[in-house]
C-alpha cells in the first residue's frame, strides 16, 4: 500500500508538470546556434516511461531542425513502432484511457501514459516523409504518405465512436467544468479553427499526399487530395497548379517544377486554468488545460521565404497551414475524455472529504450529547480522524491538481508553400527570411518535380533539395 501511495504521489506532484519548461530549455539552447560537433540533444524524458512517445517525437524533431535527417528518422521510426505496439495497428480510443486511470483518479492526468493523438501522428509521418526525401529513401516516402492517409481515415471514424462511448458510460456530467470563464477561454481559442471539421484536416499532410500521387502518375488519387484541400482552403495558387497538372496539363518543354515547403516557428503550448469552489475545508479544485487566444493569433513572424538566384527573385512562399488551429481542434476532440476524468477525480475527492467531515460531525454530536464509551475514546477518535482527514484531503486535492499540459511542442507553427516552374538544370538558390538565410543546390529535370524543404526557428535555418525523378 505504501508503494502505491508513493507512486501516486510522484505521478501527481512530480510527473510532467514542468514539461513545457523542459522544452523551453531546449529551444533556448537551439537559439544559441547549431554546432554539428556538439548538437543540442533532448534529454528531458525517459524512453521507457509514460512519456516515451512524446520523448521520441521531440527528439526526432530536434534532430531534424539541426539537419541530422538519419538520426531524426531513427527516432520517428521508434515512435511509430511504439504506436503500433500500443494500438495493435488501430487508432487508439480517447475514451479507453478511462480504464487505465488509477493515478489520474487520485492525482491528475499526468499519471497517465502520453496518449496517441491522431493529429500528431499525421505530423509524425509527414515530417518523416521529408526525412525519407532527404535520405533518398523513396519507398519510405511512399509508406509515410499511405500512413498519413490511413490515420486521417481511421481517426475520423474513431472520433465518432469516442463521443458515443463517453456519452454511454458517463452521460452529461461536466457541469462543474462548464463555467463561463472556461467556456470563454475555449471559445476564444476556437476562433482560430473556424471552418475546420477535424484536426486531421491537415492541409500540410494532404498537400504532401497529393504531391506524391501526382509524382508517381496516380492522377485520380492526386485529384481527390487536391480537391480535399480546395474544400478546406480554397483559392491556393500552388494547389491550382497541382490540379492542372493532374488534369493533364503538361509542363513546358525544357522546364520542371519546384515545390518549396517552409516550416516556421514553434507551435503554441497549452495553459492551465484553475477553478475553486467551496470553503476552507470543502474546497473543490479543478485545473483544465486550454489554448490561449493570444497564443493562437495569426502568425506573422519571420516568413515568407524569398528564393533568389544570382540576385534575381525567383519565388516567394505564401501561408499554407497554421498548425495552431489544428492543435486547438485536436484538444477539442480530446476534451470530452479530459472532462470526464476531471469529473470522476473531483467527485471521488469530494466524497472522500465528505466521509471525513461526517466523522468529525459524528464526534461533535457525540461530545454534545455525552455519547461516549467507558474511557471516552470514541468521540475523540471521531473528531481527530474526521478533522485531520478532512483537512488532509483538502490539502491533497489542491496540491495534486494540475492540468495535463503535455503536447508535441517542437512542431512548427506555420507552413508556407511555393510552387513555380524552373528551367531544367542545376541551380543555386538563396533562401531568405527577414532575419535568416540559407543556400541550397537545386537540380531540376524536364517534366519532373523537385522538392525544396526548409525549416526555420530562432537563429537556425536548414534546407535541402531533391529531384523526385526516381520515385516510381
Amino acid at each position: 500500500m505504501k508503494k502505491v501511495f508513493v507512486a501516486l504521489a510522484c505521478a501527481a506532484l512530480c510527473g510532467c508538470t514542468a514539461y513545457p519548461k523542459k522544452v523551453r530549455t531546449v529551444k533556448t539552447q537551439l537559439a544559441m546556434g547549431v554546432d554539428e560537433a556538439a548538437p543540442v540533444e533532448y534529454r528531458a524524458e525517459s524512453l521507457d516511461g509514460k512519456n516515451a512517445l512524446l520523448a521520441l517525437q521531440e527528439q526526432g524533431r530536434l534532430w531534424q531542425l539541426q539537419g541530422f535527417w538519419r538520426k531524426s528518422a531513427e527516432c520517428y521510426r521508434k515512435a511509430m513502432n511504439f504506436c503500433d505496439k500500443e494500438s495493435s495497428g488501430a487508432v487508439v480510443s480517447v475514451g479507453n484511457t478511462l480504464r487505465h486511470s488509477l493515478a489520474s483518479t487520485y492525482g491528475n492526468d499526468l499519471g497517465l501514459q502520453y496518449p496517441i493523438v491522431p493529429f500528431e501522428q499525421m505530423m509524425l509521418h509527414t515530417l518523416d516523409a521529408f526525412n525519407a526525401l532527404a535520405l533518398s529513401e523513396w519507398d519510405n516516402f511512399g509508406v509515410n504518405v499511405r500512413n498519413i492517409e490511413a490515420w486521417r481515415n481511421g481517426a475520423t471514424e474513431q472520433m465518432a465512436r469516442d463521443v458515443k462511448d463517453l456519452t454511454s458510460k458517463l452521460g452529461d456530467k461536466s457541469d462543474l467544468l462548464t463555467s463561463s470563464k472556461y467556456s470563454s477561454a475555449v471559445n476564444n481559442a476556437n476562433c482560430v479553427v473556424y471552418g475546420l471539421k477535424r484536426s486531421t484536416d491537415n492541409i500540410y499532410a494532404l498537400y504532401l499526399s497529393a504531391l506524391y500521387h501526382e509524382i508517381i502518375g496516380d492522377y485520380s488519387n492526386a485529384l481527390i487530395a487536391w480537391n480535399d484541400i480546395e474544400q478546406i482552403r480554397p483559392g491556393l495558387g500552388s494547389v491550382k497548379r497541382g490540379i492542372d497538372h493532374s488534369n493533364g496539363k503538361a509542363m513546358e518543354p525544357g522546364m520542371g517544377e519546384v515545390v518549396m515547403f517552409f516550416e516556421e516557428g514553434f507551435i503554441p503550448q497549452k495553459r492551465n486554468k484553475r477553478f475553486e469552489y467551496g470553503g476552507l475545508f470543502t474546497t473543490i479544485v479543478s485545473d483544465m488545460p486550454y489554448y490561449s487566444v493570444f497564443d493562437c493569433q495569426p502568425y506573422v513572424e519571420g516568413g515568407p521565404i524569398v528564393a533568389s538566384e544570382d540576385g534575381h527573385g525567383v519565388a516567394m512562399t505564401t501561408p499554407l497551414c497554421d498548425l495552431a488551429g489544428l492543435a486547438v481542434k485536436a484538444h477539442q476532440e480530446r476534451l470530452g475524455g479530459i472532462m470526464a476524468r476531471q469529473y470522476a477525480r473531483t467527485s471521488i475527492k469530494a466524497i472522500t472529504r465528505g466521509i471525513f467531515s461526517g466523522l468529525a460531525l459524528a464526534g461533535a454530536y457525540c461530545a454534545a450529547n455525552n455519547i461516549r464509551d467507558d474511557k471516552g475514546y470514541l468521540q475523540n477518535i471521531l473528531l481527530i480522524v474526521g478533522i485531520v482527514g478532512s483537512i488532509g484531503t483538502s490539502i491533497m486535492a489542491i496540491s495534486t491538481e494540475h492540468a495535463d499540459l503535455r503536447s508535441w511542442l517542437l512542431l512548427p507553427r506555420q507552413i508556407q508553400i511555393a510552387r513555380f516552374p524552373m528551367k531544367a538544370g542545376n541551380h543555386r538558390l538563396k533562401l531568405e527570411t527577414c532575419d535568416l538565410s540559407e543556400e541550397v543546390d537545386v537540380e531540376v529535370k524536364p517534366g519532373r518535380i523537385t522538392v525544396v524543404h526548409c525549416t526555420a526557428v530562432p537563429n537556425v535555418m536548414k534546407a535541402f533539395s531533391v529531384c523526385t525523378d526516381k520515385i516510381k
